[in-house]
């Protein structure tokens, strides 16, 4: 779901309850940062810069 949906969806909670209801969600789920961003890695495994 996208963030726009998720925050219209939810628009009668406080950021904070929205906040505890997507943590909640995201419970057992793989969520990494290098995943989204896909940089390129060199042969030692570093990321490197285009």
């Amino acid at each position: 779901m996208c963030e726009a949906e998720f925050k219209y969806n939810n628009r009668d909670l406080t950021d904070g309850e929205r906040t505890v209801k997507l943590i909640q969600a995201s419970e057992k789920r793989r969520l990494t940062y290098a995943e989204q961003i896909a940089r390129p890695r060199d042969e030692k495994g570093r990321y490197t810069w285009r």
